[in-house]
């Protein structure tokens, strides 16, 4: 039993190649001019290979005397499609066909894999390594190069200042150039102003826990008395031993009085 790979001559070309372009334009979206790229839509790189490949397993066995060969077809892989996304057995439809496969030939359906995968992994890295050459490999990787960059900046920008993608974009190009000088010195200042509230927010609250903790306030005269004036107006509703009244409320309201220290 043994993996053969057939090369299939193809008619037509691969009309998938990489966009050679990737190009800058702008658009106007509440009343602001947001930055944004796209790649081109006509210009590709042209895939000249125009073959495929044919995965099969033979076995020959003796029958009456005679010899049979047996061919059984995985299926048939473009070479560019190889060259991208490689063999995986593990999809569909390929999976049921390698149980079946494995059934008729009396072999585990995992070693039946590793035999394609050993036949079939050399012919993509030389494929690939054939790719890695051109221009269109040099091309995409400088756009994902761009690209990626273009991410890491806009994700920190909107980190920093709690904004959206498109009030990056508002700021800056695909190249992280500034456009909008005055609208990322508003963004800095709002997000200046949060900051500056979440830090008295969290003053006020480390304060009040830790008032709970030592039994002082921070509550001047005048806003205990105020308190007090709360606690009696409530207790005189919620007081257990009164009409409608309720423990439960009482002994959350007994919480505050502690709370408040008063």
């Amino acid at each position: 039993m043994f993996c053969v790979i057939q090369e299939i001559p193809l008619k037509k070309k691969n009309d998938q190649g990489s966009k050679k372009r990737l190009e800058t334009y702008t658009y106007k979206a509440n009343g602001r001019t947001i930055n944004s790229y796209r790649h081109s839509h006509d210009d590709k790189f042209d895939r000249p290979i125009q073959k495929a490949y044919k995965i099969s397993v033979h076995q020959s066995s003796r029958v009456n005397g005679k010899v049979v060969k047996q061919q059984n077809v995985i299926g048939t892989w473009e070479h560019y499609h190889l060259c991208e996304y490689g063999l995986n057995l593990d999809e569909y439809p390929y999976c049921d066909k390698i149980l079946n496969m494995a059934h008729k030939l009396g072999i585990d359906d995992e070693k039946l894999c590793n035999m394609i995968y050993k036949k079939v992994n050399p012919l993509i890295d030389r494929i690939r390594a054939e790719f890695q050459e051109t221009e269109e490999y040099e091309t995409s990787k400088k756009h994902s190069k761009i690209l990626d960059e273009y991410r890491r900046k806009r994700n920190a920008f909107k980190k920093e200042y709690f904004c959206t993608d498109h009030e990056y974009d508002s700021c800056y190009d695909l190249y992280g150039n500034l456009t909008d000088k005055k609208y990322r010195d508003e963004l800095k200042a709002r997000a200046e102003a949060y900051n500056q509230e979440q830090e008295k927010q969290d003053e006020y609250y480390k304060q009040f826990h830790e008032s709970i903790k030592t039994g002082k306030t921070n509550f001047t005269e005048y806003e205990t008395e105020m308190l007090k004036g709360f606690y009696r107006t409530l207790s005189k509703v919620y007081h257990p031993d009164l009409k409608g009244g309720s423990e439960e409320a009482m002994q959350f309201l007994n919480k505050l009085k502690e709370s408040w220290n008063i």
